[in-house]
């Protein structure tokens, strides 16, 4: 699949990830019950990604690209001068960056990957207003950007101009503001901007921007903070809580804005996890209830101390 530049450079680190992230687990559900997880964990793959480098990441990237194929891939970019352009935002040279993307707009109009780059980039310089812009654009000319993530990177970027007028907006939202309630149901749809998305839309798209977001954002930051918990409340929802747990845990080291309601949640994947708790205790005294039983009907029939002639003489007396 065709990826922009900037998603170039993270696919790097996914490669690494995918063979040291795998988990398989007995897991528990919101409910109290077992489920088997298996395949990536989520929280582990995000902490590689938070205590990376933007700079290791692009040149594992070249180095993986001249092992595989003898030169230096380009993928998505129109242009060498895109390549160079990238090099240059995640070397932090964002004003280079921005001059040369800006030239590739002017020269050649209409390439989503040049608008994701110069809105990544004007995010990072810490110009939000610009960064929208040009991410929108991405989105207008190809909608498929990034997997179709490129929805969420919107509403980061306005979450991030609310916060600039309040900074005390996500003491009282959500950036995403799912209804708990619903995400168990297979119909549910978030609502956002007149586009509709199942909870497997929010999940892919939490990973994906997260992925990339914690390559370049570390702790602390409240927006990634929020994202973090909302994905560890949809893996409660839709995996398991030990999946969600390590999640909030990262959100914890971000920032999260609220201590209290942070704290709710974690008391609620304890409960799950207390509850099946109780069950295999119960199943297990059950079990060594039925064994006991069993020893007390052989003795009384007295099994135990019969030899094999007499227990054979038993059998045919007793039928």
């Amino acid at each position: 699949m065709k990826k922009s530049a900037r998603a170039a450079v993270v696919t790097a680190v996914l490669i690494p990830l995918g063979l040291l992230a795998c988990f398989n687990i007995d897991g528990t559900t919101l409910s109290g019950s077992s489920r088997w997880a298996g395949g990536r964990s989520p929280a582990a793959q995000l902490r590689t990604a938070m205590t990376d480098q933007p700079w290791n990441a692009f040149m594992r990237l070249q180095g993986f690209a001249r092992a595989t194929h003898g030169a230096i891939l380009n993928p998505g970019a129109s242009s060498p001068d895109e390549l160079k352009a990238v090099e240059a935002v995640v070397a932090g040279d964002y004003d280079t960056g921005i001059a040369t993307l800006e030239q590739l707009e002017a020269q050649h109009p209409g390439s989503y990957s040049v608008a994701a780059n110069l809105g990544t980039t004007y995010e990072l310089k810490g110009d939000n207003q610009r960064a929208l812009q040009w991410i929108t654009e991405d989105i207008r000319r190809n909608p498929a950007s990034h997997d179709g993530t490129e929805w969420l990177h919107q509403r980061i970027l306005e979450v991030k101009l609310l916060l600039a007028q309040d900074p005390a907006w996500l003491q009282r939202h959500r950036v995403l503001e799912l209804d708990e309630q619903q995400i168990d149901v297979p119909t549910y749809r978030y609502q956002l901007d007149g586009h509709a998305y199942s909870v497997e839309d929010i999940r892919l798209a939490l990973h994906h921007q997260l992925m990339e977001r914690m390559l370049f954002v570390k702790p602390a930051d409240a927006v990634v903070a929020d994202l973090l918990f909302t994905y560890g409340l949809v893996e409660a929802h839709r995996d398991v809580v030990e999946s969600a747990l390590e999640l909030d845990e990262l959100a914890k080291e971000y920032g999260f804005a609220s201590a209290e309601v942070i704290a709710a949640q974690e008391e609620s994947y304890q409960r799950a996890l207390f509850r099946r708790t109780m069950h295999a205790w119960m199943l297990g005294v059950g079990a060594v209830g039925v064994f006991v039983v069993g020893l007390y009907f052989c003795y009384r029939r007295k099994w135990f101390f019969l030899s094999r002639a007499a227990y054979w003489d038993h059998v045919i007396r007793t039928r």
